[in-house]
């Protein structure tokens, strides 16, 4: 019995973190959404898929992605070239 209560746990902790990552990137859509909307001009899908790498990396921390270390130390001059 024990042995199924363990793995009833484990399915429940990996549906728990699935459910936390799929938040997290509604979170990253909708405020990047609100940013593109309030700028009041036109983005183009290159600059919005930047916005939203922006959000979702300042808001989400990915320690474990190449892609975000070299975010981590370009990330004032890209933000400031990108949102200004």
């Amino acid at each position: 019995m024990a042995e199924n209560d363990t793995d009833s746990q484990s399915e429940m902790g990996a549906s728990l973190q699935k459910l936390l990552t799929s938040a997290k990137s509604i979170r990253a859509s909708v405020l990047t959404a609100a940013i593109v909307a309030a700028a009041g001009r036109p983005y183009s899908i290159g600059e919005v898929l930047d916005v939203l790498r922006d959000v979702d990396y300042a808001t989400n921390p990915h320690s474990k992605k190449p892609e975000y270390a070299a975010w981590l130390k370009n990330k004032d001059e890209t933000l400031a070239k990108i949102h200004n």
